[in-house]
């Protein structure tokens, strides 16, 4: 996209100027007319002073962009409107970049411009770090409006040397600096941590002046990355403190069956102050399988145990805190045999 003077925006440094991380590989679409393009930017939601403004339109679909293009990062915000229930718009990346990827309003899908092998989906109010190589891909739509905001930080701003606050992002990084073939993303994160109410305080005040623009795009880029760092790092202690408490549920599991005490799990819930939903699902996440498949496993262990060491089925049963029939019908399931026939 060759570079328009705006207002109070001066000749870029040629040496800093970048493409359109993202741009619409439809160049027939284009709206070149100035009235037409200036007509259509009126209907935006959000008009931001000073932008570059792009519009791409075809009968069933509709693109306006509006982006800055500072020394140091890429903003780009995006209205996008689908007249089908199911549009699919060409885009392509000049380059290889790492993006803040913003889903403002509706929801979007990034795929392989061929199989449609989805590679990014994020959805309303959520958003994603994606790494994604130069090529083609395209944009999937369902019928309506959506709105997109993306940030692309500039390589010599942002990876000049390591940084610790993005150590969370540090396989999609590496993705960047050895640019591979292979596109990465973070899992889908809300933007209700911050990045919401940020976004939108610069959509609706962006600045009027050149210099003010820049002050605040720089802020909250660098206000986003902070952001999506530390909601990354909540989700990483997250997960290790639900190893951790897995772990303890596991362990007070064993502790309860060999002392023959009875054990459910709602009984583990309740012994650890969570919900047995939650206790259910913690469970299941880190060890695989349900607490009560879990249990009745680790009582048939012992069972065998039990019998070998000359206990007759029906204490085992009591110990185990089963009746008769039941540990019966649980050992034959298991083992192919009734318990008093732990011999063959």
């Amino acid at each position: 996209m060759a570079w328009r003077p705006g207002p109070n925006l001066p000749a870029p440094n040629l040496e800093n100027t970048m493409l359109p991380a993202i741009q619409v590989a439809d160049d027939h679409a284009r709206v070149r007319d100035e009235a037409t393009l200036a007509a259509i930017r009126t209907e935006c939601r959000y008009q931001l002073p000073g932008a570059i403004p792009d519009v791409w339109k075809r009968p069933d679909w509709q693109v306006v962009e509006q982006a800055f293009d500072l020394p140091d990062v890429y903003v780009s915000y995006i209205e996008v409107r689908t007249y089908a229930a199911s549009t699919c718009i060409p885009i392509q990346c000049p380059r290889y970049d790492l993006y803040w990827l913003y889903l403002v309003r509706g929801a979007m899908d990034i795929t392989t411009p061929d199989t449609r092998k989805a590679l990014v989906t994020t959805t309303e109010k959520h958003y994603r770090v994606s790494y994604l190589p130069a090529g083609r891909y395209a944009c999937s739509f369902g019928e309506g409006t959506h709105h997109i905001f993306y940030v692309v930080h500039k390589p010599k701003a942002l990876f000049r040397e390591e940084s610790p606050e993005l150590g969370m992002e540090a396989t999609v990084i590496s993705a960047v600096k050895t640019r591979l073939a292979v596109h990465a993303a973070s899992y889908e994160l809300s933007m209700q941590d911050g990045s919401a109410a940020s976004i939108l305080r610069f959509l609706r005040a962006p600045g009027n002046t050149y210099l003010r623009r820049s002050q605040s795009i720089m802020h909250l880029s660098l206000e986003l990355v902070f952001i999506a760092h530390q909601t990354l790092l909540g989700h990483a202690e997250g997960k290790a403190i639900g190893a951790e408490w897995a772990e303890q549920l596991k362990a007070y599991i064993n502790r309860c069956i060999l002392e023959g005490t009875p054990i459910t799990a709602d009984s583990v819930a309740e012994q650890f102050r969570i919900s047995a939903v939650y206790a259910r699902r913690l469970f299941k996440t880190h060890h695989g399988e349900t607490i009560g498949s879990y249990i009745t496993r680790q009582k048939l262990e012992l069972a065998v145990q039990l019998l070998q060491e000359g206990d007759p089925p029906v204490r085992v049963a009591r110990y185990l805190g089963w009746t008769p029939a039941h540990f019966s019908r649980a050992y034959r399931a298991k083992f192919g045999h009734p318990p008093s026939q732990r011999h063959l």
